[in-house]
């Protein structure tokens, strides 16, 4: 009894176990000493001081009125003992005990994790899950969805619409199929076509995105598929925000592939460019630098704004970066490009997303430190999309030289 740390109680003639960490090795482990030894009996009561792992026994998820939901309220222990149950797991130790009595397991806990990736990952508070019901914005549909994922042997109810969003905004089901616009004067192919699909998908459901494809694989006239879609459905104002140094190929592209009428606001004739857009409509083609003299009306929306080598804007306190933000306001919709791999650089990302979509944001800050780990990519997901040239080999056409002069 005393090399499995009882104490002998001479007053009451009985061995006790002075402390939790004793009972809980007891439970777990020199019980079986024991009963390899002796014929053990044991009290009812004792039967319910077990070592449990919290189980979730089904788990609620449905989507009305552009509000997600989740129902909390089939899990077999007292949802106040959360907040105890979690301060013990992140100081990493095996076990909590609940006010009963009864023991928790929190080593390989898939329960426990996921509550930890839940709260942490989707900014929940305590209070709202002890409730029983949480309502979150919609845009954390899939994200929760990668977290269902780790909870086997819970029955998972989905309403339809849930399910629907899931499937639209997972890249790797992406089959929804989206016209391409009659007036627009390019050929894109398969995977240029994905991202436009991917684009309208997104636009759906109100997010921005980020489209990281590597140069040359044809972002560009992804975007400009995408002005045109919209400007057919009533568009009427875009912006290209961009380097110098492209200002004068996007212009040339967008006259080259569409009918929208084109300003460049840049250098000497902004402020009169500028008057003419607004008052016109249009695509406006525009610098980083340019962006501090967007005086732009009260009321003045944009419907689409395209920010090209978005990576310039990663330093969130950087003017420019400031400038683009306030142009952001004023913007129904938002896609960033860049060619750069920022799920390799997890600050850019988050600084970007920040502007492009808060919301994520704030579920993907506590992962800074988690580069390559699968919840930062898969907290990102909905709203980045990056294909390499190896993944569409098969689509490139041969090399293609071209003379321009300038």
């Amino acid at each position: 009894f005393r090399r499995t740390g009882f104490m002998f109680d001479v007053q009451n003639l009985r061995f006790i176990l002075p402390d939790n960490d004793l009972i809980y090795s007891f439970l777990t482990d020199d019980i079986s000493f024991y009963m390899q030894k002796f014929e053990v009996m044991v009290t009812d009561n004792f039967k319910t001081k077990q070592v449990t792992k919290p189980k979730i026994s089904s788990l609620g998820v449905k989507v009305e009125n552009d509000l997600l939901t989740i129902d909390f309220s089939k899990i077999d222990f007292d949802l106040s003992e959360l907040k105890d149950i979690m301060a013990q797991y992140k100081l990493k130790k095996k076990y909590h005990r609940l006010k009963d009595g009864t023991f928790i397991d929190l080593e390989d806990n898939k329960e426990i994790s996921f509550f930890d990736q839940v709260l942490t990952g989707m900014d929940i508070d305590y209070k709202d899950i002890e409730e029983g019901e949480v309502k979150l914005p919609v845009s954390r549909s899939l994200y929760l969805n990668q977290l269902l994922k780790g909870i086997k042997g819970t029955e998972i109810l989905k309403n339809q619409e849930y399910k629907e969003i899931v499937n639209h905004l997972n890249q790797d089901l992406l089959e929804e199929e989206y016209e391409l616009p009659e007036n627009l004067n390019a050929k894109l192919r398969y995977y240029q076509k994905t991202g436009y699909n991917w684009l309208h998908v997104l636009d759906g459901y109100h997010f921005g995105g980020i489209l990281a494809d590597e140069m040359g694989l044809g972002k560009t006239v992804q975007a400009i598929a995408t002005m045109v879609s919209l400007k057919n459905t009533g568009a009427s104002h875009f912006a290209v925000v961009c380097p110098a140094s492209v200002v004068t190929n996007w212009c040339r592209e967008i006259r080259k592939m569409s009918r929208l009428q084109v300003v460049k606001i840049h250098g000497a004739g902004r402020k009169e460019a500028l008057n003419s857009w607004i008052s016109a409509g249009g695509v406006a083609v525009t610098t980083f630098e340019t962006t501090a003299h967007f005086n732009l009306p009260e009321s003045f929306e944009l419907s689409l704004l395209v920010v090209d080598e978005a990576h310039y804007i990663k330093n969130s306190e950087a003017r420019r970066t400031v400038n683009v933000k306030k142009i952001c306001e004023r913007a129904e919709r938002m896609l960033f490009m860049t060619g750069t791999a920022l799920e390799n650089k997890p600050e850019e990302m988050v600084a970007l997303i920040h502007i492009l979509c808060p919301d994520i944001a704030l579920r993907i800050q506590h992962m800074l430190a988690l580069t390559a780990a699968p919840q930062f990519r898969e907290a990102v997901a909905p709203v980045y999309y990056r294909r390499k040239r190896e993944d569409v080999l098969t689509e490139l056409p041969e090399l293609i030289e071209s003379e321009e002069w300038c």
